[in-house]
């Protein structure tokens, strides 16, 4: 009876399902072919666009293929122009920095002298290709009476010296004349030069084909060896005197950094030179999500859901540019894949009308009831157009049409009134807030912008300027709102109004005013400015809190009718499909097995402590008790405060409650659950080192100790 006992309660906790397999018919097994054939690349393209559409079916599979067909294009079509706009942002050459490093390089003093290396200190940052712009501007501005060759290591080419010279070689000889010719030289000098990462090589071909200067780039060297980095410029600082090496040294934090990184020795090597970049303080993440919401072509935009998990993304310091565009094109993407609605556009070729599905699932939005009690409430011809509306496929079509051509254009005109409010709020420098987060708090404010926090703050620092600085913060602002390519309401209009506001901002200069001063004159201008672009909304949220007793919240333009087909929400986690994280799901079960048991015994209160923690399975009660420890715990301390906890309380399971009399049948059962809960001590500190959250320490012999491999919560 006890070991069916201990196997039941062992159990308890384990969630057991037992899945039927389907029944195979025997169609089904004349119908699966035999033996799976191996087709091309090209082949299975062909097949993929013959044999139809690879986005699944929408509407229970009822969606008809032609608008499954319109969905996947116009997010081809779509991501193509954005794909142009981010590349033209990311790929700006910064032209100063190439010019002064290739008048560095190929200076008439530039002459290597006897001692020291001549090196390029560049320092870009972690954001700019560098690399790029310099093998770029090296290809446009090619000498033709001076040979050169050019060469860009990266740290996963240099795993050992021997590597790096070698590789260091072979892409001067195969960029200078091809990778035949280096197999060819090679060949050629086997018999006196075995092998084949011996610079001889290099200065043979050096002093064959009179190269003036070989040019090292060394790409990422944060990531270099610090080791195999001071040996290669020990190396190539020696060989100075035979090859005319020119070092070039990207750096992505600071110059300081790298110098603490080698030694003075090495240092003393280098007659290093620094290249700061140009001083653009915009956040490269920034522009690539100003490139894609704050643009004339923009149809689809980005919600306020979205914009904050692109906010936390952009935190992050691992990301980059092409991580942060990837998850941009997966929020579209998923728009498109799954949103039938995205169809709903003028240039469709096709009459969406004709698809019932499409024109039902228009009619189920939560908007359509209030779009048609706002036209009941309008004149005669308002009532009919809703009586057609709602009886009419055709009808309901041209509408949606009209309606989503004016909230594209409203959208616009709000953006451009939070782009004006970013960029006037950094143009005084207000306050130290990251861009994205800037963005987020001026579009959930929306269209209440001049009630917003932003919107004070400005207000509060335009009244505290003095006079010269008020002077400098509108030419700065001037040409700032210029150089920023704010979007126009319209492709007619080319900014009139925009060069209205800013033309007014320049004559406050020169105006006299008795009453009010510039400052004060300049936010008058701000909020008629604003206004002007909110107008609509703002007139329809007046109308409705008329209406009504209570002032109802301000309508954000992102939730207008028909928002669905323009604007893009979230509702599940997106940071769960960009960064999949099965440790919190895994460290929420182990501190929370309430949640996935379903039981009352071990659930926690309103405050989230558990009571009894002696009802914890046995492995979610040794993680609390590791998490109370520090980094290295004594495993022996650990048992005791286990056993202290399970001993009495019954969860050591088997725990006999008709004991003998006498006290060797006590100390009998004493023993007997001081095995079993070693046994499930034993067992839970297995799980753990499974699940890699602990590992065995040598930190103290003859100690039995146990070290955290992970912390909870990261």
């Amino acid at each position: 009876m006890e070991h069916e006992e201990d196997s039941v309660e062992d159990n308890a906790h384990i969630g057991c399902y037992i899945f039927k397999p389907a029944t195979v018919t025997e169609t089904d097994e004349e119908q699966r072919p035999r033996k799976k054939r191996k087709i091309s690349q090209a082949a299975a393209s062909e097949h993929s666009e013959e044999g139809g559409i690879t986005w699944p079916s929408l509407f229970a599979g009822k969606e008809s293929q032609q608008s499954i067909a319109n969905r996947q294009k116009k997010f081809q079509e779509f991501w193509a122009l954005r794909q142009n706009e981010i590349e033209h942002v990311v790929n700006q050459v910064d032209e100063s920095l190439v010019n002064s490093v290739l008048k560095f390089v190929r200076s008439p003093d530039g002459k290597q002298s006897q001692a020291k290396l001549r090196t390029g200190l560049i320092v870009s940052g972690p954001t700019k290709n560098t690399q790029r712009d310099l093998l770029q501007g090296w290809q446009t501005r090619t000498l033709e009476d001076v040979q050169e060759i050019f060469v860009e290591l990266h740290p996963s080419q240099c795993p050992n010296l021997q590597v790096t010279l070698k590789t260091l070689i072979r892409m001067a000889i195969s960029q200078h004349k091809g990778s035949q010719e280096y197999t060819t030289f090679l060949a050629k000098h086997k018999a006196l030069i075995p092998m084949n990462f011996d610079l001889e090589i290099l200065q043979r071909y050096v002093e064959q084909h009179q190269i003036s200067r070989v040019i090292l780039l060394l790409a990422d060297v944060e990531t270099f060896d610090t080791g195999i980095l001071s040996e290669f410029i020990s190396m190539t600082s020696s060989w100075l005197g035979r090859i005319p090496f020119q070092l070039l040294i990207n750096i992505a934090t600071t110059v300081e950094l790298f110098e603490s990184r080698i030694s003075r020795s090495i240092a003393s090597l280098l007659d290093a030179e620094v290249f700061q970049s140009a001083n653009d303080t915009a956040d490269p993440l920034y522009k690539i999500y100003s490139a894609v919401q704050h643009n004339n072509d923009t149809d689809i935009f980005l919600g306020p859901t979205v914009l904050k998990v692109l906010a936390e993304l952009a935190e992050d310091q691992s990301t980059t540019t092409a991580t942060f565009t990837r998850a941009i094109k997966y929020a579209f993407m998923t728009h498109f894949f799954a949103n039938p609605l995205s169809t709903l556009d003028s240039k469709t070729t096709s009459d969406p009308s004709n698809d019932k599905k499409l024109c039902q699932a228009v009619r189920c939005t939560p908007g359509f009831k209030e779009r048609c009690e706002q036209l009941a409430k309008g004149e005669k011809a308002s009532r009919q157009r809703a009586h057609e509306v709602m009886s009419s496929d055709e009808a309901l079509f041209r509408d949606a049409l009209e309606v989503l051509q004016t909230s594209r254009t409203r959208l616009r005109n709000s953006l451009a009134a939070v782009q004006m409010l970013h960029t006037i709020y950094y143009t005084l420098e207000v306050a130290p807030v990251a861009p994205l987060d800037l963005e987020v708090q001026l579009i959930t404010s929306l269209p209440r912008l001049l009630e917003s926090d932003v919107y004070l703050d400005i207000e509060t620092a335009v009244i505290d300027l003095g006079p010269d600085q008020f002077h400098d913060f509108t030419e700065a602002l001037a040409e700032s709102v210029t150089t920023a390519n704010l979007p126009s309401e319209s492709p007619s209009d080319n900014n009139t109004e925009l060069e209205k506001f800013l033309g007014e901002i320049r004559n406050l200069k020169t105006s006299q005013s008795a009453t009010d001063s510039p400052q004060q004159r300049f936010m008058k201008l701000l909020s008629t400015h604003l206004e002007v672009k909110l107008q609509q909304y703002l007139e329809k949220d007046n109308e409705r809190s008329s209406t009504t007793q209570n002032a109802t919240p301000a309508t954000s333009p992102f939730q207008s009718y028909l928002h669905e087909a323009t604007v893009l929400h979230t509702r599940s986690p997106l940071t769960a499909v960009l960064h999949a994280r099965p440790r919190y799901a895994l460290e929420r079960a182990l501190i929370r097995p309430a949640d996935y048991l379903g039981c009352e015994c071990c659930a926690a209160d309103k405050h989230g402590e558990i009571s009894d923690r002696s009802a914890l399975p046995a492995t979610s009660l040794l993680l609390t008790l590791l998490n109370e420890a520090g980094n290295i715990v004594n495993v022996r301390d650990l048992w005791d405060a286990f056993r202290e906890i399970v001993a009495g309380s019954g969860a050591a399971e088997g725990v006999v409650e008709d004991a003998a009399d006498d006290g060797d049948g006590d100390d009998e059962d004493k023993i007997n659950e001081d095995r079993r809960a070693l046994a499930l001590f034993y067992g839970a500190l297995a799980d753990l080192r499974h699940l890699g959250l602990v590992r065995s320490s040598k930190r103290k012999p003859g100690v039995e100790c146990v070290v955290k491999t992970a912390w909870m919560g990261l």
